[in-house]
């Protein structure tokens, strides 16, 4: 997409499109109002954006302000998009949070197979863009464009189905796990690190968004409350966790892809931090170590400090397809 090119919108009570200002102050200034995802409006896409937004570099008072507007059942596609690919789009942050959703999926035996294959799965052999694609994919699946959204959803499950994955019998539960794992990680996380709570409108902006990626997937969705969800999700991992060799393996190639996005004189401590997201029953299943104090105070300052800043942190939207590029450096 190029950044120079004017978009409009429909949307009677903004001012003219104007070129977006590569400064800060003029952004702050000028009156440049059009979507922060810089697509064109079209009454007819059902999940398009609702509220304008200013292009190019924000704070993120600015962004949680919008996000205040919307409607997390109606604008739920809109929530998810300007958290996570606005918000909080550090490409670090992304890399890390995916990490702990696919380390909980390798606890699962019958997923680890499939993600292990004897050595010669895509996580194994090619992990970094196996990672690329599915950030990918995950943006085509939030484009304001209805048609883009649900082509991707189609061939992602056709590519399952292919597989034998399908939604039935104790297969159903895993692919539900799975969707879970993105949807309440977030959450978990904070919560694990010590700060606080994921703001209600955007947990269920999240979980209505996946919702709605579930039905056309044929899965099960999941209740709007976080404290269900969480409950299935520790009823799951109760029945399903389970040591596997693959399962281990799996997670040491997902821990050496992490350790590799960092300089090598940070390689120790960079694979610490990842530990200390980790917690005890998942550690234990995946044969990992237990983080040092100093990596889990660290990471839980950092946490804490990072979402206590984030109305004041200078954010800039980017859809995932151009983030995650194959030739996109961390950020």
């Amino acid at each position: 997409m190029e950044a120079h090119k004017s978009h409009q919108i429909h949307a009677n009570e903004v001012p003219e499109i104007k070129q977006p200002s590569a400064h800060l102050a003029e952004v702050a200034t000028e009156q440049v109002v059009r979507p922060i995802s810089e697509q064109p409006y079209d009454p007819s896409h059902d999940y398009d954006i609702t509220v304008p937004f200013r292009s190019g570099v924000h704070f993120g008072r600015e962004v949680e302000a919008t996000i205040d507007t919307l409607d997390p059942v109606k604008d739920a596609r809109e929530i998810y998009r300007l958290t996570y690919e606005a918000l909080h789009a550090s490409e670090y942050l992304s890399r890390g949070f995916y990490n702990v959703t696919f380390l909980r999926q390798a606890a699962v035996p019958a997923i680890a197979e499939r993600l292990y294959r004897d050595g010669d799965g895509t996580i194994m052999t090619m992990n970094r863009v196996r990672n690329d694609r599915t950030f990918a994919s995950f943006g085509k699946m939030l484009s304001p464009h209805k048609e883009e959204a649900d082509a991707e959803i189609a061939r992602v499950r056709q590519v399952h189905e292919k597989l034998g994955i399908k939604p039935e019998g104790e297969m159903h539960d895993h692919m539900r796990y799975t969707l879970a794992t993105i949807v309440l990680e977030p959450a978990r996380l904070r919560k694990f690190l010590g700060a606080g709570e994921v703001p209600e409108k955007i947990q269920k902006g999240t979980i209505n968004f996946w919702n709605e990626v579930a039905e056309k997937m044929g899965i099960q969705t999941h209740s709007e409350s976080q404290e269900d969800v969480l409950a299935w999700m520790e009823e799951y991992e109760e029945k399903y966790y389970e040591k596997t060799e693959a399962g281990q393996k799996v997670a040491e190639a997902l821990m050496d892809d992490w350790v590799n996005l960092f300089p090598e004189r940070f390689s120790k401590h960079s694979r610490q931090l990842m530990l200390s997201m980790l917690d005890e029953k998942l550690r234990d299943t995946l044969d990992l170590e237990e983080p040092k104090r100093w990596a889990r105070t660290l990471m839980k300052g950092f946490t804490k400090a990072y979402i206590s800043t984030t109305p004041i942190r200078i954010v800039k939207h980017e859809p995932w397809p151009v983030r995650f590029a194959p030739d996109s450096k961390p950020n």
